[in-house]
């Protein structure tokens, strides 16, 4: 029996750890081709389609506007459950924001209290970590104390989010603008209090735009001027019967006014449109039918595409 030495035990879990790095490397190479050539996937159909106007937000406007409704051509790239700083992602990886008329920011208040500080942070970027520019990604991961900063050169680990991604990203090649629309009506009248909204940042007295939505928000407004854009923030409603005191809109809760009073004074210096306030009388008797609503947060077919006629007669009216 051939004695094992330590030469070559060493050896061997160099040959080893050799093999995973080379692994390592090559899994990153063919993931950056797959997805930079790959027209399946959000922002490779954005790019395609080369819209005049471009919706970001979450799954309240991905319900709520209606693109094929605009005067000109009109992609919404909404996406359940995403906030801010995917928005931003998406907006830094459009390539001819110079030509387009303007870009609408859908903003939740609530999620502009996220500083990307806690455990369950860390795979909601990793899976966005994947766009091209996402330098700021990095730099939030790198400064959230719960990530694993042993494997930050490490593509394997980060990749291992890759499926919920890629899953997330395509898009069908029959969908040319991003809409999807909801049907029927499922609302009911029993008021939400924030009953899940328990994190300390969360709580009533303490909300504020974190540190991080701030950085975020100065460099919207940065490449806003660079590019010469019309930017638009806008808060879509919820039904107001299950709101407390009939508040459809969350710009309007009170727990959110410092929210919405920083937000707009960043709106206005920066000389963008904001749509996050002073709503006409009509948005308001629109939040109080039911038929219109697919949930309590989520607008049906028939509300999107008379919601949709309202908002863009504000935009022409005020932007």
């Amino acid at each position: 029996m051939e004695k094992i030495t330590y030469k070559k035990l060493l050896i061997y879990f160099a040959s080893i750890i050799f093999f995973f790095i080379i692994l390592d490397l090559l899994f990153g190479l063919f993931i950056n081709y797959f997805l930079n050539n790959n027209k399946i996937t959000e922002i490779n159909s954005i790019n395609e389609s080369n819209p005049k106007n471009l919706i970001l937000g979450s799954s309240t406007s991905k319900y709520s506007i209606n693109p094929n409704l605009f005067d000109n051509s009109t992609y919404n790239a909404s996406k359940n459950g995403e906030g801010l700083i995917y928005s931003y992602v998406l907006f830094n990886n459009i390539k001819n924001k110079k030509n387009m008329n303007f870009i609408f920011f859908s903003i939740d208040p609530m999620d502009l209290t996220n500083n990307y500080d806690n455990k369950n942070d860390i795979p909601a970027l990793l899976k966005i970590i994947f766009f091209n520019k996402n330098k700021i990604i990095e730099e939030f991961i790198k400064l959230n104390t719960n990530y694993p900063h042993y494997l930050n050169n490490f593509n394997l680990y980060k990749y291992r989010f890759f499926p919920f991604y890629f899953l997330d990203q395509i898009r069908s090649l029959n969908n040319k603008n991003g809409y999807f629309f909801l049907s029927g009506s499922n609302v009911n009248n029993v008021k939400d209090f924030d009953s899940i909204n328990n994190l300390p940042e969360r709580k009533c007295s303490n909300r504020e735009i974190s540190k991080k939505n701030l950085m975020i928000l100065n460099k919207i407004f940065d490449d806003a001027k660079k590019y010469n854009l019309k930017l638009i923030f806008h808060v879509t409603p919820l039904y107001a019967y299950s709101q407390p005191n009939n508040v459809a809109y969350r710009s309007l809760n009170v727990c959110n006014k410092k929210i919405i009073k920083k937000l707009s004074q960043m709106i206005e210096t920066n000389q963008q449109c904001n749509l996050t306030a002073n709503y006409p009388d009509k948005f308001f008797n629109f939040s109080k039918e039911s038929d219109y609503f697919y949930d309590n947060a989520h607008l049906n077919k028939v509300g999107a595409n008379i919601y949709t006629k309202l908002l863009q007669k504000w935009i022409y009216e005020s932007c």
